[in-house]
């Protein structure tokens, strides 16, 4: 058939066909269309935030990456951080649909640079340098630019000497020549400090940040951290500088954690010797404050093992000087200032004398003129309240003062002379030819105040209870040079692990003989030259066994709660009578033995002051009182017969122009007797973090 002959009427009916299929597709697209859509899920990293945009090599920094599902359905993601496209840690994370998520990376650069960190589509940049700190030219810059002599006469009312290291004046291996003490010179800071900034990148538009910490409330550090912020920064070379407090426990858990860069902080010793300061402030593995700023030098390290070794006086002190001279030139401290005070006492006291090893007053040979206000006892106020009143351990200068008029040691200090001690319950020693055993004799006759006689079984066993308990922030690390008393304090104590099979395993190394009623030996684990100035401190006070016994005992790593709060049955010319809050209350001690002749053939006290003791203030009266200027009120009244005097108070009982003009005390109220001015061994320091 030809095309021609095909029907229009066929044609026509294609047509219809043909939108019918266009209409059931429609239809059934819409229908689709409108069928319930399965969830779905869309994750993706939305933001990034660094913790800081500057670090220092192999310190850490924080990287919190944002990651959002804006779907309708949980996913599994996994997230990568990368740095200069390198992978560097991933994390699988479980997305809830409408779910967000911070992630939080903690990282660290060995090498300086700038580094990009990125995570999903975005990315971020940080700058790791060299810690600045450690870079010696930095810290001479730091030392350079304080203003010592301003420091001194401003902020301690002319109470102070510039040190030249750790070893503060009057104390065994100083020096007044060497090591040279630090200088002010802004010229030369500006200088270092233009040099060092320009190498690490810094600039005017580009400072460097440095926060200058000290502890809230105490004026003194808060002014001296003002002083050297604000010279650094005016110097205008690219560094902005300011001071903040923190509230003390939070400052002592800072620095103890290396997180503060620069820190203001006082050092005043435990037992009088060069080693409580070297180690302390310059022994890398066993220094307070280096395992806080991370200074370390070997051969510091090395030569201060070896000093406490040498009994020679003058061998040490030539090594003593080495490490002084080593320590100046590594700069680890900004040494501020070295401490003095003045004592105010109403004009009726008789018989107070001053030693710098004392944490506090000596009472046994104070008296009240006749005719004075309460002649059978004397108030003190001072600022604080002991922590414990255990010699075992307490560890702060209010406990401590107690405990040195209710307790007693072996050695003692010779009067106001702090440069020996002197056998005190001790009546002689002998040392061996090695140095690593000491043979101590001691005196009969003496009665702890429960009655129970002093003698050697109380020796050994307050020695021992000391490194049982080895409370970990007390003063028990003074007696790990004893035989295996490191190891079993810090070893096992310390972990808590210790058992009762330890301390016998210990004890059978015979650290501690008794080798009659009245000797004891003493074996040490090397040869340590101030061993008989750590017996007088207070850790070695005598107890009597059998109070301690009735009230609780001795535990492992455990304080005896009784004994904390009861400074009791010692031997000393006061008994304990009560604390209450805020007040401590002393009574004399009526049958005293009356410590060591003077010009005892062992080498008994030569000091004035002492000779035969018998105490005559009946009730010594402690009390914390914190307002500065009430104590200065109760002082000027006659409420109380000693005080804590604040250096901003002290113009108005000196002749302070004279004062600051000379360096001599008079005292300008009748009443009030001014004593100074009172060398300390207190350092103010700056510590600086070599981490930063």
């Amino acid at each position: 058939m030809s095309e021609e002959s095909v029907p229009k009427k066929s044609s026509g009916k294609m047509m219809y066909i043909l939108i019918a299929v266009i209409v059931v597709a429609v239809v059934v697209v819409a229908a689709y269309m409108m069928m319930p859509k399965a969830p779905q899920a869309q994750v993706s990293v939305t933001d990034i935030t660094l913790g800081t945009d500057l670090a220092r090599v192999n310190e850490t920094f924080d990287v919190t990456v944002t990651v959002s599902n804006t779907g309708s359905a949980e996913a599994d993601y996994t997230l990568e951080l990368k740095v200069n496209g390198q992978v560097r840690e991933t994390k699988t994370l479980k997305m809830a649909a409408g779910n967000v998520t911070d992630v939080t990376f903690t990282l660290t650069q060995s090498a300086p640079g700038t580094y990009t960190i990125s995570a999903g589509d975005l990315s971020k940049s940080i700058r790791v340098i060299n810690p600045i700190f450690a870079d010696i030219r930095f810290r001479r810059a730091i030392v350079s630019a304080f203003d010592y002599k301003t420091y001194i006469a401003e902020i301690l009312k002319y109470g102070g000497i510039v040190p030249n290291g750790p070893i503060p004046k009057g104390m065994f291996g100083y020096s007044e020549i060497l090591p040279p003490k630090y200088d002010y010179s802004l010229d030369r800071a500006r200088a270092l400090l233009s040099e060092v900034l320009s190498e690490y990148g810094f600039s005017t538009s580009n400072p460097l940040k440095i926060t200058f910490y000290y502890n809230e409330g105490n004026t003194v550090r808060e002014k001296a951290c003002l002083l050297l912020a604000s010279a650094l920064q005016n110097l205008n070379v690219g560094i902005e500088a300011n001071a903040q407090a923190l509230a003390w426990p939070q400052y002592l858990a800072a620095v103890r954690a290396k997180a503060l860069p620069v820190f203001f902080l006082g050092w005043a010793p435990d037992f009088v010797d060069p080693d409580d300061y070297l180690v302390p402030f310059l022994h890398s593995e066993r220094g307070t404050f280096p395992l806080r700023t991370s200074y370390a030098n070997p051969e510091v390290d090395e030569l201060i093992d070896l000093q406490s070794t040498i009994l020679d006086p003058a061998e040490r002190a030539r090594v003593i000087q080495e490490i002084s001279m080593m320590s100046y030139n590594d700069v680890p401290y900004l040494w501020e200032a070295q401490v003095e005070g003045i004592h105010f006492e109403r004009t009726w006291i008789q018989g107070w004398f001053y030693n710098p090893a004392f944490p506090g007053f000596y009472y046994a040979t104070i008296s009240k003129a006749p005719g004075a206000s309460n002649p059978d006892q004397i108030i003190v106020e001072s600022i604080g309240e002991p922590d414990y009143l255990d010699p075992a351990v307490d560890y702060e200068t209010a406990g401590g003062e107690v405990i040195q008029n209710v307790f007693e040691t072996l050695f003692y200090y010779d009067g106001s002379d702090s440069s020996k001690v002197i056998p005190w319950l001790a009546e002689s020693y002998e040392v061996s030819p090695a140095g690593t055993s000491y043979t101590i004799h001691l005196r009969r006759g003496i009665k702890f105040h429960d009655g129970t006689p002093f003698n050697a079984t109380a020796v050994k066993y307050s020695i021992e209870r000391a490194i049982i308990i080895a409370d970990p922030d007390g003063p028990a690390w003074m007696l790990d040079v004893i035989k295996g008393a490191g190891d079993l304090m810090y070893n096992k104590i310390w972990k808590g692990t210790a058992t009762w099979d330890d301390v016998e395993a210990w004890r059978a190394q015979n650290p501690i003989e008794i080798v009659d009623d009245y000797t004891v030996k003493i074996n040490l684990e090397r040869p340590y030259a101030p061993f008989p100035t750590v017996l007088a401190y207070a850790v070695c006070s005598i107890v009597s066994p059998s109070y301690v016994e009735a009230h609780g005992g001795v535990e492992i790593g455990t304080h005896n709660e009784w004994i904390d709060r009861n400074a009791a049955a010692g031997t000393g010319p006061y008994i304990f009578e009560s604390w209450e809050a805020g007040t401590i209350i002393l009574r004399r001690n009526p049958d005293y033995w009356g410590g060591p002749k003077t010009g005892e053939a062992s080498g008994g006290p030569t000091n004035y002051v002492l000779g035969r003791i018998q105490p005559k203030i009946e009730r010594v009266i402690l009390k914390t009182i914190p307002d500065a200027n009430t104590r200065l009120t109760d002082l000027l009244s006659g409420n109380c017969d000693f005080a804590a005097i604040s250096r901003d108070h002290w113009e108005q009982l000196i002749d302070f122009d004279h004062w600051a003009s000379t360096h001599e005390v008079i005292g300008i109220n009748p009443d009030i007797r001014a004593i100074g001015p009172l060398p300390t061994f207190d350092l103010d320091f700056l510590g600086i973090n070599f981490r930063y």
